[in-house]
């Protein structure tokens, strides 16, 4: 899609190869007593008189020509261009190409080989465990701490400030089957 802006340059002849299926004049604020529209030759012809200026639109003809050919700020050239084309029908832009809906990947079940999540089980770096339907695995050694993520006020037998910045830390991730393992970190030391 090209547009092409319409504007003021004293005594110049502008050809322009322009395509009607796609293509737009933007005729800006020039109102319609600035400019005329003729067809010469089976090609159209956009004259402003008083500049001495002409812009041809080659290999195009009127009846190629619609509205949503033109753009313009004043009323007044949109209403000539309606006058002009006519009983010419006015065809719309083409419509946005559809947009593929989000991937949601597939519901798998939780990895058979992972046990259900105990807090008397010690947990190293790589294990795996079950909690409520989902696998996470370990990111470092923990024991106590569920792999769901918690909050300092939700945990159970929370016991002060050490408890809680530890809490707050996730020390499972949640498996996806198929995709790469989590990177692995040193596990801080308790």
């Amino acid at each position: 899609m090209t547009t092409t802006s319409i504007a003021w340059n004293w005594g110049t002849n502008t050809d322009i190869n322009f395509n009607a299926a796609t293509d737009v004049l933007d005729f800006g604020w020039f109102a319609a007593d600035q400019f005329t529209i003729s067809e010469v030759n089976g090609t159209v012809v956009i004259a402003i008189p008083s500049n001495h200026q002409t812009y041809t639109l080659q290999h195009t003809t009127l009846s190629d020509l619609h509205l949503s050919n033109i753009v313009a700020k004043d009323a007044s050239a949109i209403s000539e261009w309606t006058t002009v084309l006519g009983s010419a029908p006015v065809v719309p832009p083409p419509p946005e190409p559809p947009v593929a809906p989000p991937i949601t990947p597939p519901v798998v079940p939780p990895d058979s080989s992972a046990a259900a999540w105990s807090a008397n089980t010690v947990y190293t770096a790589g294990m795996t465990a079950t909690e409520n339907g989902v696998t996470y695995k370990a990111n470092w050694w923990t024991q106590g701490a569920g792999p769901a993520p918690t909050t300092a006020s939700s945990a159970p037998g929370s016991r002060g400030p050490s408890s809680r910045r530890s809490m707050r830390r996730m020390t499972f991730r949640p498996c996806r089957p198929g995709s790469p393992p989590p990177e692995r970190r040193a596990a801080p030391r308790p």
